[in-house]
């Protein structure tokens, strides 16, 4: 699993819990890095900032969904509610979650995504 935010005392965090439930984690805190390290490792989830400085998150969405089709599960986790916009929830993503993360809904999403 990766998960990418460019805040790392957050991304650290929410790396450690979903570790503490099982998963194998590595992080990144920008879209580059992100690809880099989906490229290196091919995660089964990527766990995505939308607001990152150097690419935005819906762009690193395109590009892994360009090159790794949907063998990846993409999880969305944004300050920016789907429900303000609804048009502009971005729509490569298997799951769409809002900061700060409801953990039990982020675990319930990974379950579904990997039931799948």
């Amino acid at each position: 699993m990766l998960v990418v935010d460019d805040n790392e005392g957050a991304a650290s965090s929410l790396s450690t819990l979903l570790e503490v439930e099982g998963h194998t984690v590595h992080m990144a805190t920008s879209g580059l890095e992100a690809l880099r390290s989906v490229d290196d490792f091919v995660p089964e989830a990527v766990i995505l900032d939308l607001g990152l400085p150097d690419i935005d998150g819906r762009e690193v969405a395109r590009r892994i969904r360009e090159n790794h089709g949907s063998s990846v599960a993409l999880i969305a986790l944004t300050g920016w509610s789907p429900d303000k916009d609804a048009a502009a929830r971005p729509t490569d993503f298997d799951a769409y979650l809002v900061k700060p993360v409801d953990v039990d809904a982020l675990l319930s999403a990974l379950e579904r995504i990997s039931a799948q």
